[in-house]
C-alpha cells in the first residue's frame, strides 16, 4: 500500500509537463505585465478581508480554471493564467514604483506563492482533456488518471486555505 506522500509524488510526476507549461506561461505573462506597465504606479489601501471571502474567491477561480479549461481543451484556462500573470505583473511594478520593495515583501508576496501554485495546479488539471485529442490522432494511448486530479485538487485546496489565512491575517499590517 502506497503512502500518502508517494501518492502525491505520483500525482506531481503525472502532471509534471502540464504544470511546467502553466508555470512558464505564467512567468512569461508576469514579465509582460511588468514590461507593459513599467511606468505605472498605484496607491494602495490595505483593507482587512475575511478568510472566507478570500478562500471563496480563490476556490471559485480554481474551479473556473478547471471547468473552462476542460471544456476548451486548455485554451480558456491558459488565457485566464495569462490574464492573472499580466495583472500581477502590473500590480507588482505599480506598487514597487510608488512604495518600493517593502509592501511587496510584507503584503503581496507571502500569499502569492501558495495561491499561484494552487491556481497553476488547477490549470494543469484543466489540460487533461487535451489527451482526448491526442488519443484520436495517435496509436499510443495516453490515459487520464482521475485519482491524480483528485490528489492535485485536494493539495491545491490546502494551498488556497494557506494563502487565504496569510492574506486575511498579514495584509492588514502594511
Amino acid at each position: 500500500m502506497k503512502t500518502l506522500l508517494s501518492k502525491y509524488a505520483d500525482a506531481f510526476r503525472y502532471f509534471k509537463d502540464s504544470f511546467l507549461f502553466m508555470v512558464i506561461l505564467y512567468i512569461l505573462s508576469l514579465l509582460i505585465g511588468i514590461i507593459i506597465f513599467k511606468d505605472s504606479s498605484y496607491s494602495i489601501n490595505p483593507q482587512s478581508v475575511s478568510f472566507l471571502y478570500v478562500f471563496k474567491n480563490n476556490i471559485i477561480l480554481a474551479l473556473v480554471l478547471i471547468i473552462v479549461g476542460n471544456l476548451s481543451f486548455g485554451i480558456g484556462s491558459s488565457f485566464i493564467v495569462i490574464f492573472n500573470g499580466v495583472f500581477l505583473g502590473n500590480v507588482l511594478i505599480s506598487v514597487f514604483n510608488k512604495y518600493g520593495v517593502n509592501p511587496l515583501i510584507t503584503g503581496i508576496l507571502p500569499h502569492v506563492f501558495p495561491e499561484m501554485i494552487a491556481l497553476l495546479m488547477a490549470g494543469s488539471i484543466s489540460l487533461e482533456t487535451q489527451k482526448f485529442i491526442y488519443n484520436i490522432r495517435h496509436v499510443e494511448i495516453r490515459y487520464i488518471k482521475l485519482r491524480y486530479s483528485l490528489y492535485f485538487f485536494i493539495l491545491l485546496t490546502c494551498l488556497l486555505i494557506l494563502a487565504a489565512l496569510i492574506e486575511s491575517r498579514l495584509n492588514i499590517k502594511l
